[in-house]
Parts: C-alpha cells; sequence; structure tokens
C-alpha cells in the first residue's frame, strides 16, 4: 500500500512538472562562431509583430526588462531609434542605435557607454507557427584598449552571457 502511495504521489508529480514546464520556455545557448559573442534562442507565444513592437516600445523598457532601471530615447521611432538606459547588470548608463527591420529584427549597436566597450547585436524574429515564435539573439560584447587590461575575457562572458540571459527570460515572462 505505501509503495503504491508512493508511485502514485511521484507520478503526480512528474505530470504536475510536465504541464507547468510546458507552458515554460528555456533559454538555450549556442557556442558561437565568433570572438567576443554569445548566442542564445527562446520560443515565446506571440507573433513576430507583438514581440517586435514590445521590443521596440523603448519607453516601456523598464517594465519589460528587469535590467533596465530607467531609459530616454533621444531620437528616431522604432526602426531607428538612439536610446539611452541605465543598466542595472552592466553597472553603466548605455547609448544604442537601433537600425531594425520591422517585425524581423532589433538590430542594435553600441554608441555611447564606458571607456573601451564595444559592443552589438541583434534579436532575430522566426515565426515557428501561428501562435509561436522563436527569438534568436547574438550579443558581441568586448573592452577594448587599456581598459580591456583589467577585464578578462571569462568576466565579459559572463557579463555577457548574464545580459542575454535576463533579457530573453524577461520576454518569456512577458510572452508566456
Amino acid at each position: 500500500m505505501r509503495s503504491t502511495r508512493a508511485l502514485l504521489f511521484a507520478a503526480a508529480a512528474l505530470l504536475a512538472a510536465t504541464v507547468a514546464g510546458a507552458n515554460t520556455s528555456k533559454v538555450e545557448f549556442h557556442k558561437s562562431k565568433r570572438s567576443a559573442t554569445s548566442e542564445a534562442s527562446v520560443e515565446l507565444r506571440g507573433t513576430p509583430e507583438q514581440i517586435y513592437t514590445a521590443i521596440t516600445n523603448y519607453r516601456e523598457w523598464p517594465a519589460l526588462l528587469t535590467d533596465v532601471e530607467w531609459v530616454k530615447v533621444k531620437s528616431g521611432g522604432r526602426q531607428d531609434a538612439e536610446v539611452r538606459f541605465a543598466s542595472r547588470s552592466m553597472g553603466h548608463e548605455v547609448t544604442l542605435k537601433f537600425a531594425n527591420e520591422t517585425n524581423r529584427v532589433v538590430r542594435f549597436r553600441l554608441t555611447d557607454g564606458p571607456h573601451g566597450a564595444a559592443a552589438a547585436g541583434d534579436y532575430r524574429l522566426v515565426p515557428v507557427s501561428d501562435t509561436i515564435t522563436r527569438v534568436d539573439g547574438t550579443l558581441y560584447m568586448d573592452v577594448t584598449g587599456a581598459a580591456g587590461w583589467f577585464v578578462t575575457d571569462n568576466k565579459i562572458r559572463k557579463m555577457r552571457e548574464g545580459k542575454l540571459r535576463r533579457d530573453l527570460e524577461d520576454l518569456t515572462k512577458r510572452f508566456r
């Protein structure tokens, strides 16, 4: 009797974990062929248009992205904005310039940040079905010049992967 009850409990726990996991997308990292670059993917419940609209609603980033403390849109619109914000994970204020492809790609590069910092990346929105979109994120981040002498590649990799993971997980919470 005790073993039957234990078996039923284990089966119920496994079923509950499976059902709960079905609604949760996991961020998957991929090995990049480019140096100082991290790549990751996640599948979200939403269309490319819905996800693009959320990501490019820059003024709402503090509500969408837990890493963003505050944001100021300096110029442009959804496709070509220049956006300044404070990043909690990086511990700095940075400015990104966007060159997006509507409902397909959110592409950015760092135009102002910490001395020696170089960064660029993109989020590609790939429809999987009518209601599921895969987001393929790529983030290049490095520290060059004299500033690079004081920061290890391992530390930069951890920061880069942490930023990419955090942003994709935040999108996952928005698009469950």
